[in-house]
């Protein structure tokens, strides 16, 4: 197998990834020795045939890490996530803002939440589609930064409010990254 996989990289061709794995497993040294100057070989025939399979090129350059970009949507998303339960959890709306979720202010709050839900789903699109990230940098920028805003012409209350404001905060470097990355990428 050994022999069969140094003769299909040599010449360029696809090495099905079975054989890779039947041979690492074999004979992990060899497989290490004889793959020096064929590695270059063996990531160009998984590239190729992932493209086969529909999916873009950054899926398969990297496939052990999440790409930075990705992992700051990602983030961003988990940032909202907490809000927009309230949506399916109510009972939260005590926990989250001292607030009683019966009456007009939970009802409000779960409308809230059904919002904060839209944002999560705006930041997970976004974060597999390039097209969609300024449009979705714009969504997150109003969410992050008007509370800010808000919470500080409030005059800094302390309280749960605090703890999201730091939320949001925190939420302030992927939010810059994403935004610059989504202008930069369709500008140049």
């Amino acid at each position: 197998a050994l022999h069969v996989y140094r003769a299909a990289t040599a010449r360029g061709n696809r090495v099905p990834a079975a054989t890779v794995c039947f041979v690492r497993r074999a004979a992990p040294r060899r497989f290490d020795q004889a793959t020096k100057g064929a590695r270059s070989a063996l990531a160009q025939s998984v590239f190729e045939s992932g493209r086969d399979s529909g999916l873009p090129q950054r899926f398969y350059e990297h496939p052990k890490r999440i790409p930075m970009l990705v992992a700051a949507w990602l983030f961003l998303a988990l940032v909202h996530l907490t809000p927009a339960a309230v949506l399916v959890r109510p009972d939260l709306i005590r926990s989250l803002y001292a607030v009683e979720a019966a009456g007009d202010l939970g009802v409000l709050l779960i409308h809230r939440g059904a919002l904060f839900a839209a944002v999560v789903v705006v930041c997970l699109y976004a974060a597999w589609e390039p097209s969609a990230r300024r449009a979705a940098a714009l969504v997150v920028a109003i969410s992050v930064v008007s509370f800010l805003v808000i919470y500080a012409s409030a005059g800094a209350p302390s309280g749960s409010l605090r703890l999201i404001a730091l939320a949001d905060l925190v939420a302030l470097a992927p939010l810059g990254l994403v935004t610059w990355k989504a202008w930069q990428s369709q500008t140049s």
